[in-house]
């Protein structure tokens, strides 16, 4: 679910649900603060302002589904470089939630979404606990890491 500046993400909701694809979106745990839980949406959806001010459903057990089983993620950030290392708002919610990936797993794909201006033009620097990214989409570019 996209926020203010960021690369907006209803139509693509949208084309995935006519494609036949189901969607899921990150929804903060009540009760652990650094966590989140993936919810199944669907285009209409009533949402709710989590404690960040972002829309987002009610989570409800049975529509969630955990991380690992996902094909494809898609990342909102704050900037990106040429490696892949991706820099979000900074509470890590995305490298907790897929630090599984650091095991060379291979699913999901991560994909960030980004305007070309938030392209580094130095590298990030990184930490042990960062997850890179698998590629990165802007408005005229896909590019791919891995």
């Amino acid at each position: 679910m996209s926020m203010a500046s960021e690369i907006p993400t209803a139509d693509l909701i949208r084309m995935a649900e006519r494609d036949g694809k189901q969607c899921y979106v990150p929804v903060l745990h009540p009760c652990q603060r650094h966590k989140m839980e993936f919810v199944r949406y669907r285009a209409g959806d009533q949402l709710r302002r989590n404690r960040w001010g972002i829309a987002q459903p009610v989570l409800r057990l049975q529509n969630r589904l955990a991380a690992p089983l996902f094909d494809l993620v898609m990342m909102p950030l704050v900037a990106f470089d040429q490696s892949g290392r991706r820099l979000g708002m900074g509470q890590g919610f995305y490298d907790r939630a897929f630090a599984f990936r650091q095991q060379a797993a291979s699913k999901p794909l991560l994909l960030g979404l980004a305007h070309e201006c938030q392209q580094s033009a130095h590298p990030l620097q990184a930490q042990p606990w960062d997850v890179d990214m698998d590629a990165v989409a802007t408005p005229l570019r896909i590019t791919r890491f891995r």
